[in-house]
């Protein structure tokens, strides 16, 4: 008797697989197309609209009470396609954040709006081969740079922010840039914010003119440390 119950758990244990193994199979096929369908696009909304959008989810996340902000303000970035891909919110008395618009939303994804990091400590610099540039980080702790310069105001000093590029440039009303830049090898590297200067773009990291082009290959142009990592924790 105990050798048949035995075998009887015996085969329903193999049987129990074979069914995971293969009803996973059948769930995968059936729910992929679910999951991965889009439940909601960018171009279902205006321009104003994102706006909209995306200040109601500052006033939830930024603005509540016992906040560090006093007010902020929401404004459009393009990419180099002139198409509407980010924004940045800039937060008085002090901060910042880069958001990114997803263009397709799907179930079990990230949002419509993610985040880059909050208030991230940045120098303006510009590229000098052969050269080496001790500054001392956020912290304090003197750091040596390779081939760079970071630029330093009339009494030496070296500029620090932790305000947006757009701010700290003091740009108003003009058309707001985060341009896509890449390795000789075609690897994406950064983003460069920025305005336009006629033909040309004011690279707000470099504080210099640059030309530009769609699909920039170049290792000497200076970009910013905004990255955007597409998980729900970084939603806005």
């Amino acid at each position: 008797m105990k050798k048949a119950v035995a075998w009887i758990m015996a085969v329903s244990v193999l049987f129990g697989i074979g069914y995971c193994f293969t009803g996973c199979s059948v769930l995968e096929s059936f729910l992929g197309p679910i999951l991965s369908e889009p439940i909601e696009e960018a171009s279902d909304y205006t321009e104003e609209e994102h706006l909209q959008r995306v200040s109601d989810l500052v006033e939830k996340r930024y603005m509540q009470e016992g906040s560090e902000y006093t007010s902020y303000e929401v404004y459009p970035v393009y990419d180099e396609y002139e198409e509407l891909q980010y924004f940045v919110i800039d937060f008085e008395p002090e901060g910042y954040v880069y958001i990114k618009l997803n263009k397709v939303i799907v179930t079990f994804g990230p949002s419509m709006y993610t985040r880059s990091d909050e208030n991230e400590f940045w120098r303006p610099y510009t590229y000098a081969p052969g050269t080496e540039c001790t500054v001392p980080d956020e912290n304090g702790e003197m750091v040596t740079y390779e081939d760079i310069l970071f630029r330093q105001d009339e009494n030496g000093n070296y500029y620090g922010f932790r305000i947006s590029h757009f701010k700290a440039a003091n740009i108003a009303n003009e058309k707001r840039y985060l341009l896509r830049i890449y390795t000789k090898s075609g690897s994406f590297l950064g983003l460069v914010p920025a305005v336009k200067r006629g033909d040309k773009y004011l690279n707000l990291v470099s504080w210099e003119e640059m030309e530009f082009y769609p699909g920039l290959q170049t290792d000497e142009c200076p970009y910013a440390d905004i990255v955007f990592i597409g998980k729900s924790d970084f939603d806005l």
